[in-house]
């Protein structure tokens, strides 16, 4: 059984809301001949007539199999009434929203559907009725009726008389062609997509570097962060991801967080939606660590790492002892067993501690030598 309905309006409670177009709205639609010849028939030669439309867009087979189960939530008799939203359409075929999407808007275009009645969004005083029906419904989905573009179309013969003087006087009862003679015809050419241009490419490039650096950041696609970033990227001057990065940790030091502590475990929306919220708190220009308008320019913080000595761990070095029973030097820690440990001379003081940047700046005396 195909899910119809909204998930609130299934069952014997309905809780939902449903709405039909008017009787009137189907006049001069004609019916389908049967579910099974539109799917198999109508849609199969509608595809083959119209390819260029379906030209990197969407492919034949995908298309067909959409149709297929979408003609199952029409009216068997009739072809009507075709209610169901993109995304249990989806689920159902097994691929995304913008299949769908790509079909219902090709297939609307060939003729094989009608939009009777818009979908939209609930109003207010309609979501109120359902919330007090305990269904949390916020939409009607479009109404639809599927169609055979073929149907009214009137098979004519053309009886386009050719040049010259005819040869034989009996050619009026031969039947003619179903298009005029100009001779040998061939597929046209699909038509080309237009190119798409990047809208927020310095947005972009700023993003794919934030993602990379930015630790809760990092399961978020750049492209959903190319928007908010764009207004930083394209300013005079630029950010660059690491003074963006310290501007992000301020805002949300100001907000009373720990910065070290926020991970994408904390967050639960997107990372790119509390990435816009913390940009709203700054100004590319007047915020930016570099800017003019400044008196003192904000330094930019680096967080602190290791040097790349082998005999280095977090800040302090190795001493080598000598293994009696394996005959080898090993490399150890005295801090290990609680002795006091040499620092390293080649390390910032604030990884001895394990200390972030901004613990750093409000304890200063803990990582003084």
């Amino acid at each position: 059984m195909l899910p119809r309905w909204h998930q609130d309006d299934r069952g014997h409670e309905r809780r939902g809301l449903r709405m039909y177009a008017d009787a009137g709205a189907y006049a001069r639609l004609p019916v389908w001949d049967s579910r099974e010849h539109w799917h198999t028939v109508v849609v199969a030669v509608a595809v083959q007539l119209h390819a260029d439309k379906l030209h990197r867009r969407i492919s034949p087979e995908m298309f067909k199999r959409i149709a297929r189960v979408k003609s199952g939530y029409a009216e068997q008799r009739t072809g009507r009434r075709c209610i169901v939203r993109p995304d249990t359409l989806a689920s159902v075929v097994g691929c995304s929203e913008r299949h769908v999407e790509n079909y219902n808007r090709i297939a609307r275009q060939i003729g094989l559907e009608k939009v009777v009645m818009v979908g939209g969004m609930l109003t207010r005083r309609q979501r109120a009725f359902c919330y007090r029906r305990g269904s949390r419904q916020r939409g009607l989905s479009t109404e639809v009726a599927l169609l055979n573009p073929f149907s009214r179309r009137l098979l004519l013969w053309v009886f386009t008389p050719t040049g010259g003087t005819p040869r034989d006087p009996s050619s009026h009862l031969n039947t003619g062609f179903l298009d005029v003679a100009t001779g040998d015809k061939k597929d046209a050419t699909p038509s080309r997509l237009p190119t798409r241009r990047a809208r927020h490419a310095p947005g972009r490039r700023l993003a794919a570097q934030m993602v990379r650096i930015v630790p809760w950041l990092a399961a978020e696609r750049p492209a959903r962060c190319a928007a908010a970033l764009t207004p930083f990227a394209t300013c005079e001057p630029g950010w660059s991801a690491q003074e963006l990065s310290v501007a992000l940790a301020d805002v949300v030091r100001r907000r009373g967080h720990n910065p070290g502590r926020v991970t994408a475990d904390h967050i639960t929306t997107r990372p790119a939606v509390v990435l816009a919220s913390l940009l709203r708190d700054l100004d590319p220009v007047a915020d930016h660590p570099r800017s003019s308008n400044m008196t003192t320019p904000r330094p930019v913080e680096v967080e602190p790492v290791c040097c790349d000595r082998p005999d280095c761990r977090d800040g302090w070095l190795g001493q080598t002892f000598v293994d009696v029973a394996a005959g080898d030097l090993v490399l150890m820690w005295p801090q290990d067993y609680g002795q006091p440990g040499v620092p390293c001379p080649d390390c910032d003081p604030r990884v001895r501690r394990g200390l972030t940047v901004a613990e750093t700046a409000e304890r200063p005396d803990l990582y003084a030598d």
